[in-house]
């Protein structure tokens, strides 16, 4: 029996490699850089964004489940790339996956909330300036 590849890199490579695709044939579908896509099959860049995972599903015609090997629908608590008072308030208040990211990139003099009611405060502060 075969084992699976185990990280996003390695699954991305596989596939590819399975569809004799190029570089950058995939790349360009995925409307990102060959070099990037490298990159990514080396495991040599962190996890990319979830709208870079989908466009590259896309091109290989395969789910995001199968090529990442976790399941489609984005779980806070797994996804260890969140501190972890944020991912308990994205689970809480059922936050978009965009607004996720854009509260991790959030940091004052290099620190970020340590608590849900915190990043519920920045959260609200940012939706009502925004509306």
């Amino acid at each position: 029996m075969k084992e699976e590849p185990e990280t996003l890199g390695q699954r991305l490579r596989s596939i590819r490699e399975s569809q004799r695709r190029s570089l950058t044939d995939v790349a360009d579908r995925a409307g990102i850089s060959k070099a990037y896509l490298s990159q990514l099959e080396r495991d040599d860049k962190k996890q990319p964004g979830y709208d870079v995972v989908v466009r590259l599903a896309t091109a290989l015609g395969v789910s995001v489940e199968h090529l990442t090997g976790r399941p489609a629908v984005w779980d806070p608590t797994y996804d260890d790339r969140y501190p972890e008072a944020l991912r308990a308030f994205a689970e809480q208040a059922q936050l978009p996956q965009g607004d996720i990211e854009m509260l991790a990139h959030v940091h004052y003099r290099g620190r970020q909330p340590t608590d849900v009611d915190d990043w519920a405060h920045i959260y609200e502060t940012i939706r009502r300036t925004i509306r």
